[in-house]
């Protein structure tokens, strides 16, 4: 059945059970760990056909989640010490870290909002990570938490609606830190199954080794360590620059090669193209996929200027997207300081105008101090053009361009 069957199966199911369930428990982004997504301490495995692309999952594994959660033995009275403070393990894979990570992101946008520290003016100086009258580090009121993170989950539920403050301690029914600790240990087992590689069995040892392992397809997702990877898939020697992407996706699979961009060999999704002009740059993988298409300062990654440039237009232009200008500017000004503050400015609102130039807000966490900027055509033409001009030789040596920052000073 598909993801969206599933949820709503579930959310009959568990009308009256007393463990709050996460609004959407099943999302297909969550698969990609290990091929599993965890409701309660059920596992439900993903089920990914050619034909749609579309992820399902068996109902009858739907169906016993439901019955496990619904079979707790729920006493809300018989509450105990989450531990907090007892991280353990891996913190990517553990519950406890989760919440006390949610903590910190709660109060940086309460900064944000107010203005400021709530433990007072100027930068933060308290030592207390959480305040006996709240549990919350910070200043950070019980109202601030839950509107930046209510809805967050863990096994498909939301932990935040069972948490309390006793006054000493945070505390939960035993049964949902029973069902948490489960959740973990399960979750662990799975993901230590499928950090190995399909084909020769090597271990990927590293949350950093699997990430760069781990891989999407048509039909799911798979492990490939990199010497197979390579042994499968061919390099791409640039035969197809110069065409378009409408030319190129009906004529050649981009997941026949490996990833252009990769450090080491990784097998390809997508043709990656500029586009403003439709010229196909290269294949790539589908982690390499999102950083460009979003972004997310890929500009500054080694040899991503390089491969910007295989577009025709925007080498014989000079120029890049400006998804990819927006990010170069933003790291410009980050390097700004208000008066003699230490504190790295955020940049809270940033618009490249139609005929150049830019327009900038910057906040300090510190201080809660926004101070706006603005960068003129001929400064916002000069600064990509320096950029580029630094990439392009140093993406042969694999380095990544220094630039100079906005107080004169390199980086």
């Amino acid at each position: 059945m598909t993801l969206k069957t599933a949820q709503m199966i579930l959310r009959d199911e568990l009308g009256a059970c007393p463990v709050p369930l996460a609004d959407e428990p099943l999302r297909a982004a969550w698969f990609g760990a290990h091929g599993h997504v965890l409701v309660g301490a059920t596992a439900l495995r993903g089920i990914k056909y050619k034909k749609g692309g579309k992820w399902q999952v068996d109902d009858r594994q739907v169906r016993q989640a439901a019955k496990a959660l619904l079979e707790l033995p729920w006493n809300p009275d018989d509450l105990i010490d989450v531990r907090l403070d007892s991280r353990g393990g891996s913190e990517t894979r553990n519950w406890r870290s989760a919440i006390t990570g949610w903590m910190g992101h709660a109060v940086l946008n309460a900064r944000r909002d107010n203005g400021g520290c709530a433990c007072g003016s100027g930068p933060c100086k308290t030592g207390e990570w959480r305040l006996p009258s709240t549990g919350l580090p910070c200043g950070l009121t019980p109202a601030e938490f839950h509107k930046w993170h209510g809805t967050s989950s863990l096994a498909g539920t939301l932990p935040l609606k069972v948490l309390r403050w006793n006054g000493k301690t945070w505390v939960a029914p035993r049964a949902y830190v029973d069902l948490l600790d489960q959740w973990q240990v399960l979750d662990g087992e799975l993901w230590e199954r499928h950090a190995c590689c399909e084909r020769c069995g090597q271990h990927a040892r590293s949350w950093s080794n699997w990430f760069h392992w781990r891989g999407s397809s048509v039909t799911g997702y798979s492990t490939l360590c990199p010497s197979c990877a390579a042994t499968l898939y061919r390099p791409y020697n640039g035969h197809l620059q110069g065409r378009t992407y409408a030319a190129v996706k009906w004529m050649s699979r981009a997941d026949d090669f490996l990833c252009c961009l990769c450090q080491q060999p990784r097998r390809a999704n997508y043709w990656d193209h500029c586009h403003d002009h439709e010229f196909v740059r290269g294949p790539v993988c589908a982690s390499c996929n999102t950083h460009e298409g979003h972004g997310l300062a890929f500009a500054h990654r080694p040899g991503a200027i390089a491969h910007l440039m295989r577009c025709p237009a925007c080498d014989a232009a000079r120029t890049i997207e400006l998804r990819h200008q927006r990010a170069i500017v933003q790291d410009h000004f980050r390097s700004e300081r208000h008066t003699k503050c230490s504190f790295e400015p955020s940049v809270e609102s940033l618009t490249l105008r139609p005929r150049g130039g830019v327009d900038v807000t910057l906040y300090c966490f510190g201080h809660g101090t926004r101070w706006d900027r603005q960068m003129s055509p001929a400064e916002h033409r000069a600064l990509i053009d320096q950029f580029i001009s630094l990439a392009l030789p140093s993406a042969r040596n694999g380095d990544e361009p220094h630039l100079k920052s906005a107080d004169g000073t390199r980086r």
